[in-house]
């Protein structure tokens, strides 16, 4: 019987279903972050067989009453439940950017990408470049807590360098960035967007700048 004592995954599981359900392929995914693998089986489940594989260090946290060692067999007993006869799930019991290195060197590429790792800004910027070499083209890759202030930095750092080569989608939650064509204009001129038509964060994303009294006419829905 699986088991779960948190539950942060499932509020984003419409915005993160959006996404792959516009995927062509399924059957090649990586996740930067399982805990107890709770979004680890829900990926699962909509994946066309393949492979999949997860990465966490399982370093435990000061705020869980469980250590790493406890963390690690839960998420694998709950793995095992999910994972079905023409899947095979990958278990990385390391750190995101050993792991990723890994897979970089076997030349692994991925259909779509969840990172919700480490919070720390350096490492979710470290996280975001080294999982982007291996998104395939029409690929997603969602990358989690992107409300979060320290979380934007990483991400915004990213985007401003990336922005010509990948389309953006937005949830209250989340960022999934798209790999496009390098070719294809994929970034709408923000002008021509009403208020109702982004979120704030596309408006940071994309450097624009507005006045407090404006920000709280935003986000009052005037």
């Amino acid at each position: 019987m699986m088991k779960f004592t948190q539950d942060w995954f499932s509020e984003r599981i419409p915005g993160i279903q959006n996404c792959i359900d516009q995927l062509t392929e399924k059957s090649k995914f990586l996740e930067i972050g399982c805990f107890e693998g709770l979004s680890t089986c829900w990926l699962l489940d909509q994946m066309d067989g393949g492979v999949m594989f997860s990465i966490d260090n399982f370093a435990g946290d000061g705020d869980y009453e469980l250590n790493g060692d406890e963390l690690y067999e839960i998420a694998k007993s709950n793995i095992n439940e999910t994972v079905k006869s023409n899947q095979v799930h990958n278990l990385m019991r390391t750190t995101s950017y050993k792991g990723m290195a890994d897979l970089i060197h076997q030349g692994w590429e991925f259909d779509f990408i969840y990172v919700d790792g480490s919070h720390n800004p350096k490492d979710v910027l470290v996280d975001i470049c080294m999982a982007w070499g291996m998104l395939k083209v029409g690929g997603v890759m969602m990358l989690d807590d992107a409300i979060k202030e320290d979380l934007r930095m990483a991400i915004n750092s990213f985007y401003r360098i990336f922005n010509d080569k990948c389309d953006v989608i937005h949830n209250e939650y989340s960022v999934e960035v798209e790999i496009e064509f390098v070719h294809r204009l994929v970034l709408p001129d923000w002008k021509q967007l009403t208020i109702t038509d982004m979120t704030l964060m596309e408006f940071e994303l994309r450097g624009v700048e507005f006045s407090e009294e404006y920000m709280e006419l935003i986000l009052n829905g005037n």
